[in-house]
């Protein structure tokens, strides 16, 4: 069994043993004649040069390397840095995923120990079977996306004829595309996004152009948004609106937070029990928000910064009355209070 075979084999092997890994194609192996280099997606320019030498073309103000010898072009990034490999049709050499696996061409068939395999078959066995098939009627455009698929289509004519041979952007993962027009099934695409690699293959499902590309970062999640703050709440004595000295030292703490923190700004409520006349609690329960407030300013925290708000006896915290319907002073006790919340500081 020939070399080739059996890193086919070994391939294959990997993907039966990891079907649902995570692997990313990075690097092509160029051959020519006893030439051999190794471009990988990242490299410099310069690293590229020293590795390759000077291109047979230079395209698109610099940043399209083709090399006719390895029917190869290479596309650079606004950093210089390989970003795109473009095989053809006649290349020869091997396609690497970062954990040593993939598949080897040989002037552009996929070499195996198989030669009656069919080369999607061969693409299946080690970059997995496609979760998605679809067919879909091919349109050559030419204003796509892909900046090395471009070089070869956006002169070309829009006639499907003669685009026959030009790769389209078609994008997903694991996704199969059977491209036809009246004429029939002109091409297949299988295109791997989270690998970073596509294929694209004639009517009879013969390989000729292969592109390897950069893979999206992960997706880093947003972060969580913080917590508002929490501040205590102030109780008062019945029919009272007076400071008890207990809160002094814990609100002196909240006003500084208030006022080390420009972004910040906080709503004052007062509350009352349901003893007393509507207009009463409403007046009370401002005044003890009031004194709340003029307490944390006096302590530093930004007058502009908080606002108050009076609500009676219309927001309790607990029930003034037991479920006999009887009076409840523990419950009285828990809405007469004045609430600090942290607000929008929009007006």
């Amino acid at each position: 069994m020939n070399t080739n075979a059996l890193k086919m084999i070994a391939a294959i092997a990997v993907a039966a043993c990891f079907p649902g890994s995570a692997l990313a194609v990075d690097t092509v192996i160029l051959r020519g004649g006893a030439m051999h280099f190794r471009v990988s997606l990242g490299m410099s320019e310069q690293e590229m040069a020293d590795t390759v030498g000077a291109p047979d073309i230079l395209k698109s103000a610099g940043a399209c390397y083709q090399y006719r010898i390895f029917d190869v072009s290479i596309m650079l990034d606004e950093e210089r840095r390989v970003k795109e490999i473009y095989a053809g049709r006649n290349f020869s050499g091997a396609i690497i995923r970062d954990d040593g696996s993939g598949v080897s061409f040989a002037a552009g068939a996929i070499e195996s120990g198989d030669e009656d395999q069919e080369p999607l078959e061969l693409i299946f066995a080690t970059f997995g079977e496609p979760l998605k098939r679809v067919r879909q009627a091919y349109a050559p455009s030419t204003d796509i996306t892909g900046a090395v698929t471009g070089e070869t289509e956006s002169s070309s004519s829009a006639a499907v004829g003669a685009a026959r041979d030009l790769p389209l952007e078609y994008r997903g993962d694991r996704v199969l595309y059977e491209l036809y027009n009246t004429d029939g099934v002109l091409k297949y695409k299988y295109v791997l996004d989270k690998e970073g690699i596509a294929f694209w293959l004639d009517a009879e499902k013969k390989p000729y152009a292969t592109v390897v590309f950069r893979t999206a970062p992960p997706a880093v999640p947003a972060p969580a948004p913080a917590a508002p703050p929490v501040f205590p709440t102030v109780y008062f004595d019945f029919d009272k609106d007076v400071l008890k000295a207990e809160y002094e030292n814990v609100l002196a703490e909240q006003a500084q937070r208030i006022q080390a923190d420009a972004a910040l700004c906080v709503a004052i409520d007062g509350h009352a029990d349901e003893k007393g006349t509507d207009p009463y609690n409403d007046d009370l329960s401002m005044r003890r928000a009031r004194r709340v407030l003029d307490f944390l300013a006096s302590r530093g925290a930004p007058a502009a910064r908080m606002r108050l708000a009076a609500f009676g006896e219309r927001v309790p915290a607990a029930s003034n009355r037991t479920p006999e319907g009887k009076d409840c002073p523990e419950g009285r006790a828990l809405n007469r209070r004045v609430t600090i919340i942290a607000v929008s500081c929009e007006p």
